[in-house]
């Protein structure tokens, strides 16, 4: 079974060995989490789940030289009119985090195949950090649902509710990626069955 340690090194490995952005991080890891079942403590946060426990992990990595750490100067389309600098903290593994990464898949090299596969897979559609964390604050409403079939303005309440804002525009595009990975079908309800 795979851990919070494990979890963290697999997406790195799974993202040719480094993710830019913490937001995108913590996007790929809660999908290997959700869809291998592996408990990370994820709860709703303003840019979609949101893991305290795996920024723990990740830190404790850093602090050990098996992760690195690089804060670099970005702009964002989503921020403006203040003064505060922008960064965006990228992770790579390092020589130590490669060779702790071999031991650990020893334990269990299936799972760490089927983690790693699926972040490739995620990382193969080009979808920027925004679409992965809109398409993970659709997937947080639907797993409540447990495979029942949603109306997407039952979606789109029950997201505002969680104070995620998205447009119709980005719920597609999240959707469109969910569907793209097989993590959900669209389906037409029938007349008079549109939940409340």
């Amino acid at each position: 079974m795979l851990d919070l340690d494990d979890l963290v090194l697999i997406v790195l490995k799974g993202s040719d060995g480094r993710v830019e952005g913490r937001t995108r991080l913590q996007k790929l890891a809660f999908f290997v989490s959700e869809i291998l079942g592996v408990e990370a403590g994820f709860e709703p946060h303003i840019y979609g789940p949101y893991s305290s426990p795996v920024r723990s992990v990740t830190e404790a990595q850093v602090s050990r030289g098996i992760v690195s750490e690089e804060r670099k100067p970005w702009s964002s389309r989503g921020f403006s009119g203040h003064d505060l600098e922008q960064v965006r903290y990228d992770h790579a593994l390092t020589e130590a985090g490669e060779r702790a990464l071999q031991l650990r898949q020893q334990r269990d090299p299936s799972d760490f195949q089927r983690a790693e596969e699926l972040v490739r897979r995620i990382n193969s559609t080009g979808a920027d950090y925004q679409v992965l964390s809109w398409a993970a604050k659709l997937y947080w409403i639907l797993a409540k649902e447990r495979g029942k079939p949603v109306p997407l303005q039952v979606v789109q309440k029950e997201a505002e509710q969680l104070g995620w804002h998205m447009s119709p525009e980005d719920m597609q595009k999240g959707i469109e990626l969910l569907k793209s990975l097989q993590l959900v079908t669209m389906v037409p309800l029938p007349a008079g069955q549109e939940r409340r």
